[in-house]
């Protein structure tokens, strides 16, 4: 039986979210998701990577903005990595096959007249 990595997240966005094209000619989506969890002095926050691979981000990285509230459901991946004093670190990283958006920031666009979306793994359409 193979092993199931299925992970899902819903946190606000500590900035806002990029889309660039790399040299090999795919295009990255990348952002930072704060995750709560517990209340009153159990409170913690969790920060997570995103990535989305493909040219899918493109289509909705103007209405991801610092403070937009979303869901993301893929693999979740560590990438280790040493300081310039040698201190090892482990970044937690959810490469995103689904991204949800409950509310957004577009720029110059009141938030109420944008609606909430969805971009699916197959054909990357917003609805």
């Amino acid at each position: 039986m193979a092993d199931l990595n299925n992970w899902a997240i819903t946190g606000r966005l500590t900035a806002d979210a990029e889309f660039k094209v790399l040299a090999s000619g795919k295009g990255l989506l990348t952002m930072n998701v704060a995750v709560n969890t517990g209340f009153g002095e159990y409170a913690k926050t969790t920060f997570v990577k995103v990535q989305q691979w493909g040219d899918r981000g493109k289509n909705i990285v103007e209405y991801l903005r610092k403070g937009t509230l979303i869901a993301c459901a893929g693999e979740l991946t560590t990438n280790e990595w040493s300081t310039r004093e040698g201190e090892k670190r482990v970044d937690l990283q959810l490469n995103a096959l689904n991204i949800q958006f409950y509310n957004t920031k577009k720029a110059d666009t009141a938030s109420s007249d944008l609606p909430s979306g969805t971009v699916e793994n197959d054909d990357g359409t917003v609805f």
